[in-house]
């Protein structure tokens, strides 16, 4: 009143009040309608009057904007680390934006039966697309990355979220999605100030004693006082701490380990991990935490609180088909997705983002070439595995563990068995630990009474081609002379080749068919050898005379699909002629269509240069002639018999002119088709 800044209505107003803050209140609906002349006044009143006061508000004005300031720096300097990412196979300097690889994966919270987890494992193509749209539905509890903190069916919101799945599903790169979003998108704004990451990466370089403190500064390359890292600590409830690959940090989860509650006191790393697991050194504050299942139950264990548990199960068929589009962009995306969809093999293990990269890395490098020269299922299971190999060499043991898990795989797939128990994993003396749980994870069920633990393969493919090399290990595949000879005069067959001939395996054990054309696939030495000396190992397989006669069930008087299917996948050229100098007959029949089959054909022609073929019961267009003539034209006779062709085959160059040595048309006819 007495600085003529409140009218007397106003001061009344204000006086009146009851209480101090109610006339803190209506003090202030009043200035906000003031000048700047009149709250510059206010301000130099109340420094004179009540200067302890304003001293203490300018100070807490002041942390309020550092503070602020160091909120906007740490997420600059996320976005800056966050927003590309190094491919695998990426060269120096070269890098990729994380929305290229991201697609979002399918993320459940609930646990499924045993009959459902054998489904998901074993099917493939459309029936695993349909399990894939079943699970996403609510009987699942699906969620995403923006809802990992919404409160649950009791209205509680978890203090830990666990992300879990096996190598290779997408954790880490989950991982880097929720933080990049956080400091781009205001993902969870209104429960973090801060959230800092921790990786294994950044933990293992971690060399003698340090605080938390200092490891947040170093981590998230900040410089933070101690006043104000205080001051961010001390309010845990508005902090996060995003921990990846939990499972590489080797930390040890004792009860009874010792525990830091200062987060400015120094000490080694797994006290400080443990500490943080614990709540002790950041009280409050809530956990994200990447890791392989082994170490869930220790993890569930050893948290104040129940976490909250969210698997990734993988990508959908529209997801698959979306993360291959975004790897090609505009150009030729579009055919990368039709090469991949029609192979239902890969297609069906591309829900795994590590072989959804791998088949379209390949697909890539090899798509001007497409399809006669197209990486065959061995070619990218072999790329997967060594790609698992390499990526997590780091742990050691892991071609000496690779043994004993192909054993195991061997064994599941010759008695049809997806889910392991303990004591199958006992009987190969395996343990699923760090190691291990690169190729198998932990399954959990309801028992009788309590709980059940069971084990699997991130699915049965994958399994299968697990158990084809089991044959290739040292002391399992038969003795004999290395040597440049491609096929040994043997008796030794795989005991995976069941039946008299590969009709008779058709037939009887369907199940066995695609191990079975792995196993061909194994017998190109040079793949073999690449990957010997990439992921270290000694792997060793080469085709017996016993394997040809079981193939065509005895004597070779005709290579029907089935069998051509099979001696593609070996796209060895030498062991093809070897075949065919075993022939008696060389007639190549279509008892029915395979994708690909006229490159299927096209390789097995290509070893019969110089030698009387028969095609029997084709049905053929331009461009299956465009594909078959180079190779035809090398044969000393060609006959074509009871076949058909579409009205554009005359077309087609060196078509029924003197560059074929000799050309007999049988029963066959041109039709529009």
């Amino acid at each position: 009143m007495q600085d003529k800044l409140l009218f007397s209505e106003e001061y009344e107003a204000v006086t009146t009040r009851k209480t101090s803050q109610d006339r803190m209140n209506k003090l202030f609906s009043v200035i906000q309608h003031w000048t700047n002349s009149q709250k510059d006044k206010l301000y130099q009143v109340l420094k004179r009057n009540y200067p302890a006061t304003v001293s203490i508000m300018e100070k807490a004005t002041n942390q309020g904007e550092e503070f602020a300031t160091h909120v906007e720096t740490h997420k600059e300097n996320i976005k800056y680390h966050f927003e590309l990412i190094k491919d695998r196979n990426s060269r120096l300097g070269e890098s990729t934006p994380l929305w290229r690889r991201y697609t979002p994966l399918v993320l459940l919270l609930k646990f499924r039966g045993e009959e459902e987890k054998k489904r998901e494992l074993s099917s493939s193509g459309e029936e695993q697309a349909q399990i894939l749209i079943d699970r996403s539905s609510e009987e699942y509890s699906p969620t995403s990355i923006e809802e990992l903190f919404n409160p649950g069916d009791s209205g509680g919101v978890p203090k830990t979220v666990i992300i879990h799945g096996p190598a290779g599903i997408g954790k880490s790169l989950t991982g880097r999605k929720i933080i990049f979003d956080w400091a781009t998108k205001n993902l969870y704004k209104d429960k973090f100030d801060f959230l800092f990451y921790l990786s294994y990466k950044d933990f293992t370089k971690i060399t003698g004693n340090l605080s938390l403190a200092g490891l947040i500064n170093k981590t998230s390359r900040l410089n933070l006082s101690p006043d104000v890292m205080s001051y961010i600590l001390s309010n845990g409830e508005r902090v996060g701490f995003l921990i990846a690959s939990f499972d590489e940090m080797k930390c040890s989860l004792k009860e009874q380990s010792e525990i830091c509650q200062d987060p400015f006191k120094e000490a080694n790393r797994d006290v400080l991990l443990r500490s943080l697991l614990k709540g002790q050194l950041v009280k409050g504050a809530s956990l994200i935490i990447t890791t392989r299942p082994f170490l869930l139950e220790q993890l569930q264990t050893f948290l104040p609180d129940l976490p909250r548990l969210v698997e990734i199960v993988g990508y959908t068929a529209d997801a698959r088909e979306h993360y291959i589009q975004m790897y090609f962009g505009k150009r030729d995306s579009e055919k990368a997705v039709d090469i991949t969809r029609r192979n239902e093999v890969l297609f069906s293990l591309c829900t795994v983002p590590f072989m959804c990269w791998v088949i379209s890395t390949v697909t890539k490098q090899q798509i001007s070439k497409y399809p006669s020269n197209f990486t065959t299922d061995t070619s990218m299971f072999l790329y997967y595995l060594k790609g698992l190999i390499i990526y997590h060499s780091r742990n050691g043991g892991m071609v000496h563990c690779l043994k004993k898990v192909c054993a195991l795989a061997n064994e599941g797939v010759l008695n049809q068995k997806v889910l392991f128990e303990e004591e199958d994993l006992r009987r190969h003396k395996l343990s699923v630990s760090l190691v291990e749980s690169v190729f198998l994870s932990n399954v959990f069920f309801h028992g009788d009474i309590g709980k059940r633990t069971c084990y699997s393969f991130v699915h049965h493919s994958f399994q299968e081609f697990l158990a084809v090399l089991h044959y290739t290990m040292p002391g399992e595949r038969e003795s004999g002379k290395s040597g440049m000879r491609v096929v040994r005069e043997s008796t030794y067959l795989p005991e995976i080749c069941k039946g008299q001939s590969l009709m008779d395996l058709l037939e009887k054990h369907p199940h066995l068919a695609l191990p079975v054309r792995f196993l061909f696939g194994l017998l190109n030495q040079t793949q073999i050898e690449d990957f010997n000396k990439s992921a270290d190992c000694n792997l060793s397989f080469q085709g017996t005379t016993a394997m040809i006669t079981w193939l065509f069930g005895g004597e070779i008087t005709q290579f029907d699909t089935e069998h051509m299917l099979f001696l593609y996948e070996t796209r060895d050229d030498e062991f093809m002629q070897y075949v065919v100098s075993r022939a008696v007959n060389l007639t190549f029949s279509q008892c029915q269509k395979s994708d690909n089959w006229v490159y299927q054909l096209a390789f097995c022609l290509k070893a019969c240069e110089g030698k009387k073929v028969t095609l029997s019961g084709y049905v053929l267009n331009k461009e299956h002639m465009s594909a078959l003539v180079p190779v035809l034209k090398k044969c000393s006779q060609v006959c074509f018999r009871s076949c058909r062709f579409a009205d554009d085959v005359n077309s087609t160059s060196g078509w029924k002119n003197s560059l074929f040595a000799s050309l007999v048309i049988q029963d066959s006819k041109i039709e529009d088709l």
